[in-house]
């Protein structure tokens, strides 16, 4: 094995659901190039101590969890809002912006402050924040 080669462990730490369908075609790629790594994945949505665990790769939505660490933004991420047809069919569809709140949406909290999160909505070319309570 050559001095710049690419072997040993590699530490990664990736939210369970939403990043499984991007993460595993790209961990597998990874080792059919550098088949000495060997890909050591750990898929927990709770954000953990990345320099105390030794993570040499960690994924999330939003800003870096602790200090020490370097982030960079892989791309940008695009929520949609959708109800399922027997919702729409049981409780009818919003017809503003407004009338979400008296619906049950889902909701974020912020990681680090446990506070949740406004929607941001863009309509037309404005992006509009809705504070929604969790249901």
């Amino acid at each position: 094995m050559a001095k710049d080669d690419i072997a040993g462990p590699l530490r990664i730490v990736a939210p369970k659901y939403s990043f499984l369908p991007i993460l595993w075609p790209l961990v597998d790629e990874f080792c059919r190039r550098h088949p000495e790594v060997q890909p050591d994945v750990k898929l927990d949505d709770r954000i953990g101590k990345w320099v105390q665990d030794r993570v040499d790769v960690g994924l999330r939505i939003g800003s870096a969890p602790e200090d020490g660490l370097v982030a960079r933004r892989l791309f940008a991420m695009q929520l949609i809002v959708c109800a399922a047809p027997a919702y729409i069919a049981a409780h009818g569809a919003p017809k503003s912006i407004e009338q979400l709140a008296s619906h049950r949406c889902s909701v974020f909290r912020h990681p680090g402050t446990g506070r949740i999160l406004l929607w941001l909505l863009k309509v037309g070319g404005e992006v509009i924040s809705h504070d929604l309570p969790p249901a």
